[in-house]
């Protein structure tokens, strides 16, 4: 289970709070990213900050008439996944004008290449965070591609798809301040200071083990 894509409070941020005085930048940094971990997994990984992705879209599965949604199959010959015309969203393959890359809420999307070309901005749109939507003058332009080789270069090949995009949600305030305030003070411990933090949680950090904060369950997935 990894962490946030950034902290959830700045070392320049922890630094101005007084309680942080006489602790060394190093140190600090260590207490903001440890704290904003447990912060992070405590909301049920509601709130990662800032993320960047590299997304090579393909269609998961394909549909059959009067069968089951049934996996794609690799043809080696052709060097691409193969599959067949489905209904709109389901997954399958076939053009489709809206997709999304894996993520949520989508911030920015900075760059999309097909067939190693960069495709201009004004030809697609993020609807609702989530949907990555083809807009064009002809139905070539309304469409995103169905299939693709995953061997080839996409900054470079034919038959090729690829989104550079920007994902995430920042904290509330209230996590910011939870997170400088947890930062300090196990900073504090990390360099033997009085902190106040738990003693339990005290011997953990001292005997040097993996500090783990498990999500509630009511905000499992």
């Amino acid at each position: 289970m990894g962490g946030p894509c950034t902290e959830w409070v700045t070392l320049g941020e922890a630094q101005a709070d007084p309680n942080s005085a006489g602790l060394d930048a190093a140190t600090l940094q260590d207490g903001i990213t440890v704290a904003s971990e447990i912060l992070y997994r405590l909301s049920g990984q509601q709130f990662a900050g800032v993320c960047q992705d590299v997304v090579r879209p393909t269609r998961r599965h394909y549909y059959l008439e009067h069968s089951p949604p049934q996996w794609w199959r690799w043809e080696a010959s052709l060097g691409i996944y193969v599959c067949s015309t489905p209904p709109e969203r389901f997954s399958g393959c076939a053009p489709l004008s809206e997709i999304t890359l894996g993520a949520y809420p989508i911030r920015d999307v900075l760059e999309v290449r097909i067939d190693g070309q960069i495709v201009p901005s004004n030809q697609y749109r993020v609807d609702d965070r989530r949907w990555l939507v083809r807009v064009g003058t002809d139905t070539d332009e309304n469409q995103w591609p169905c299939c693709q080789s995953l061997e080839l270069d996409p900054l470079t090949d034919v038959g090729t798809f690829e989104v550079t995009f920007e994902w995430g949600q920042a904290p509330p305030h209230s996590g910011v301040v939870a997170a400088r305030r947890l930062g300090i003070e196990l900073a504090k411990s990390f360099s033997g200071n009085p902190c106040q933090l738990p003693e339990r949680i005290q011997n953990v950090l001292r005997a040097g083990r993996v500090l783990y904060a498990p999500r509630p369950a009511h905000l499992s997935r």
